[in-house]
């Protein structure tokens, strides 16, 4: 099943901010794509009338409506950037980037350096 535009949100601003703030599409998409494991080959393929992929779309909308709410810009066409209200939201959720470091680094750490230290 394919995930609500509401929970594409985060993902979509996380692989913004992956990038260096900003990038286009096609570099996006896989990325996001990742993140939601659970997607089987038929929702990935499944199109919309018009020939669109239903997946495809459903990011673009998640984008469209970030724009709306503030936290991605398009500074140029074809390019998708996080704003500064993107970057606060994704922090503020706790997702921000020293986070995401601090996970990978306690992630890193074994059962066995915790007893010892």
């Amino acid at each position: 099943m394919i995930p609500a535009q509401a929970e594409i949100e985060i993902p979509l601003l996380e692989a913004l901010r992956d990038l260096g703030g900003e990038a286009q599409p096609g570099r996006l998409y896989p990325l996001i794509t990742a993140r939601f494991p659970q997607l089987t080959q038929e929702d990935l393929t499944a199109t919309l009338k018009h020939g669109e992929r239903k997946w495809i779309n459903r990011i673009q909308w998640t984008r469209q409506a970030l724009i709306t709410a503030g936290d991605v810009a398009s500074p140029q066409r074809g390019v998708w950037a996080i704003t500064e209200q993107g970057r606060r939201r994704l922090a503020e959720n706790g997702h921000g980037e020293a986070e995401e470091a601090r996970r990978s680094t306690s992630a890193s750490i074994s059962l066995v350096d915790l007893y010892e230290k």
